[in-house]
């Protein structure tokens, strides 16, 4: 540390000095000759720079680093950012670097007690611990050097990255106090829906919660007029997060329901009290993948819908590693099904659904209808110890992908056949990406599922039995190419004998 300091006459600036400190705690000196030691100070003043000079929410630059102007050089370049400390923010920078094909190959993230005056001049640094005001930052290195002109592009991107942490961190709270808006709403929504599809709706609001939900964006739709005059349009100033621009929205202005597209339209205003699903946006915040959106709709007394109270956010590791039995809307589906199917405990079917059920991942569980859940898992049941390939198929109500699952023998399982798979079925429902999952079951089938994005209301009109077809085909081994010659050539009975002594 002493070396660290004589480089930088930290005695002349004692802000410098405890800056510099901070820093080192996050690098290993030990391991520095002289040139290191050189290299590190040179990195040091370039970042109390950027933390001296930012005046706004945060500070953002992106580098090229070289001897005569910065004092070192790096394989690659340089992102370096200040802001006030928050969750989610290494997380996030480092999702959009890689967004921009970079593997960050080395990260510093001290966080300091920074001190500022009204103006936003540094007036003091020191520890984080015990600090009224902490600041994060950040130094990140990529495995190579991009190009001066994509520089700039890079530095935006970032800086829109970190202003949506900061927006969403602001105001978490007030989201998190939305849900309890969403609560009472649906709480009166019984002139239209049962009382235990209410109860069920409100248990899952309440589960979000208990810190099984990142909250990222909200907002509130309403929907006046009647018929063919009623509207859809943003609630003036409900917006909170990444949908506080409510200029951003397609309803900022209001426009005519009978103008949406036909599944857009009956989603809105029909389906059940609240719709999970994917939405066709990834996050920028925490974990780049497609966003949890929730939706709940506003009753009147007459049972009408007359609006929508949206969150928008990530399901966090906590939720997907419940056991779906115990999760609220998705243990109603469970239950509908062993009544439906007449199943009671501790039979081997009942047991059975269970085991398949938990084996669906909770993005399908949440989204599917009671109904295609309950024709899905009794057809996986079916399929217990046969050798049999098929497909399942299901649209997303709200136009923006396709669920497809694939069982088959597991012994089938490979990577081949899932890269098969996945081309297939993008080039058919002509996907922007392809999702999947791969569960095992204790017996036969196995199942990919796999999830198809396609731009919002442009799935095609497919041929279900075509595609399974195809599927089939492209599942097909030797094997079963070899079995079926023998078939012809020696009939069904010698055939499979034959078959299987081979």
């Amino acid at each position: 540390m002493a070396a660290l300091l004589a480089r930088l006459n930290g005695g002349e600036d004692p802000r410098l000095a405890a800056f510099a400190r901070s820093f080192a705690r996050r690098v290993r000196l030990d391991h520095h000759e002289d040139a290191g030691i050189d290299r590190l100070a040179a990195q040091v003043v370039g970042l109390f720079r950027l933390v001296e000079e930012r005046r706004g929410e945060l500070g953002v630059r992106v580098l090229n680093p070289t001897q005569e102007r910065d004092g070192y050089t790096t394989q690659g370049t340089v992102i370096e950012a200040n802001t006030d400390d928050a969750p989610f923010l290494i997380d996030s920078v480092s999702e959009e670097l890689r967004r921009h094909g970079l593997d960050v190959r080395l990260v510093l993230h001290p966080v300091m007690g920074i001190e500022r005056d009204q103006s936003g001049a540094v007036v003091s640094v020191g520890p984080a611990r015990g600090a009224l005001h902490r600041e994060s930052v950040m130094h990140f290195e990529v495995e190579r050097r991009l190009p001066e002109e994509m520089l700039p592009e890079l530095e935006a991107d970032v800086a829109r990255v970190l202003r949506d942490v900061r927006l969403c961190v602001r105001e978490f709270h007030a989201m998190a106090d939305r849900v309890q808006r969403m609560i009472e709403f649906a709480e009166v929504a019984t002139a239209r829906y049962d009382k235990q599809e209410v109860a069920e709706t409100v248990a899952f609001l309440h589960w979000l919660t208990a810190d099984n939900y990142v909250f990222l964006g909200y907002r509130e739709y309403a929907f006046p007029g009647e018929g063919d005059d009623q509207m859809v349009q943003v609630v003036p100033g409900s917006g909170l997060g990444i949908l506080s621009d409510e200029n951003a929205s397609n309803f900022s202005q209001p426009k005519k329901l009978s103008e949406l597209r036909p599944g857009l339209r009956e989603r809105t205003l029909d389906g059940p009290l609240v719709v999970v699903s994917k939405t066709n946006r990834e996050s920028t915040v925490h974990r780049r993948v497609k966003m949890d959106y929730v939706g709940v709709k506003r009753v009147d007394g007459d049972g009408r819908v007359v609006g929508e109270l949206r969150l928008l956010g990530l399901f966090t590791s906590k939720a997907y590693s419940e056991p779906a039995r115990d999760i609220p809307l998705v243990r109603r589906k469970l239950e509908h099904i062993m009544e439906s199917e007449d199943l009671f405990p501790g039979s081997h079917d009942y047991k059975a659904v269970v085991s398949i059920f938990e084996s669906f991942p909770k993005d399908e569980l949440f989204a599917a209808g009671e109904e295609d859940l309950r024709s899905t898992v009794m057809a996986l049941l079916g399929l217990e110890e046969k050798r049999h390939v098929q497909l399942f198929v299901r649209p997303d109500l709200q136009g923006r992908s396709v669920s497809a699952t694939v069982a088959l023998p597991r012994d089938r399982v490979s990577t081949e056949l899932r890269v098969r798979l996945q081309s297939l079925l993008e080039e058919r429902f002509n996907g922007e990406s392809v999702d999947y999952h791969l569960s095992f079951g204790e017996t036969d089938p196995a199942r990919f599922h796999f999830t198809v994005l396609v731009p919002e209301g442009q799935i095609p009109d497919v041929s279900y039995a075509e595609l399974e077809r195809e599927v089939l085909a492209a599942a097909r081994t030797w094997d079963d190419a070899l079995s079926d010659a023998l078939v012809l050539r020696y009939g069904e009975v010698q055939g499979h004998a034959l078959a299987r002594r081979y």
